[in-house]
């Protein structure tokens, strides 16, 4: 669910990139569960049904189908017209449910009430088991206990396979995995298409940009040679337009505190670095154009070596991360250490 910048330096840029593949079966490897997974089957409790509903607080039901479960014992049944409703809400034969309804203030009601579909009386589905409108039969039962693993499941390879997800290996438990992966799809260019900028002359190839995104302009590219690359017409551009972006944030935290502080980050890129959330302190200057003038890639494959500033994770969290100083050196030094006819491309990397 993140996106990052790669440089891959040579040829073959999408060989070098291979190994790192999330789902290639070609790089992956068993990983062995299975002492873990025995002592969970023989001390973990797990609920001994869960709730149906695709939505997390419950199935939502009308205040006539609820007041006709909380009439009725455990283990008594009721047949209940169903209507449609927006959404995937719909009731399957031998599933659980949490009924709750909502109260005329919008809010669902504390207390819910336990049932299972028994059977699909009227249904307009073709699946005759299943029910977004017509009517069923349930019975309200009791709100699930916590029951041992070994209860639900049992054997082992039942718990493997239905409650883990593994697979059954040389008599063994797990799954498989490349330890080395770094991304589950990417394209040449992308959202950063058009990173490079040419020199006067000078051609590269484009790749397709990223949903949402432009084109690359007129003169910029996503593979070229080293020698027709304009870094330092790369690093002005970026430099001038990370001091005017930070110049004018500090020109609204003069005027207005709080409301630079509300829009540091969205609308400046300006973090905090309190490390608390209700202590704004923004980076300061040096360290800001540091960041956002460099020309640094998240990531570098080089020789088919992997080089990264963290690890990437979702939602562009990152983990390990080194200090951008450090990483603007290291990443200098690898374009320093490669010859000029050496080829670069600009991927868009997705994990």
């Amino acid at each position: 669910m993140s996106h990052f910048t790669v440089l891959v330096l040579g040829d073959n840029p999408e060989e070098q990139l291979a190994p790192y593949c999330e789902q290639d079966e070609k790089y992956m490897s068993f990983v062995d569960k299975t002492k873990e997974l025995e002592k969970e089957y023989n001390t973990k409790k797990t609920s001994e049904f869960y709730c149906s509903s695709s939505c997390s607080w419950g199935m939502e039901i009308s205040e006539d189908f609820y007041k006709k479960l909380s009439r009725k014992k455990v283990g008594e049944n009721l047949e209940q017209v169903i209507e449609k409703k927006p959404g995937l809400f719909y009731y399957e034969k031998g599933k659980y449910y949490k009924g709750y309804y909502a109260i005329p203030s919008g809010k669902r009601m504390k207390s819910f009430r336990w049932f299972k579909v028994i059977s699909v009386l009227e249904t307009t589905h073709p699946d005759k088991n299943i029910c977004f409108e017509g009517k069923i039969c349930v019975q309200r039962v009791a709100r699930p206990k916590k029951i041992p693993m070994s209860q639900k499941y049992k054997t082992v390879e039942d718990f493997a396979k239905d409650y883990c997800g593994y697979q059954e290996k040389n008599g063994k438990y797990g799954y498989m995995s490349n330890e080395n992966s770094k991304w589950d799809w990417y394209e040449l260019g992308g959202r950063w298409t058009g990173f490079f900028k040419l020199k006067s002359g000078a051609k590269g190839k484009n790749g397709k940009p990223g949903l949402m995104t432009s084109p690359a302009k007129l003169g910029t590219t996503d593979q070229a040679f080293k020698k027709d690359i304009d870094f330092d017409a790369m690093y002005a551009e970026k430099l001038e337009d990370a001091i005017k972006t930070y110049e004018a944030f500090e020109k609204l935290y003069k005027e207005n505190p709080q409301e630079a502080l509300d829009k540091a980050y969205l609308d400046f890129g300006v973090e905090n670095t309190s490390g608390n959330r209700d202590n704004f302190i923004p980076e300061t200057r040096e360290r800001y154009l540091s960041k956002r003038a460099s020309i640094s890639t998240f990531a570098v494959v080089k020789n088919g070596k992997w080089y990264e500033k963290g690890e990437m994770g979702w939602w562009a969290c990152v983990s390990n991360e080194k200090d951008q100083k450090g990483w603007n050196q290291e990443f200098k030094k690898l374009l320093d250490e490669i010859p000029e006819d050496t080829m670069l491309s600009l991927y868009d990397c997705h994990i």
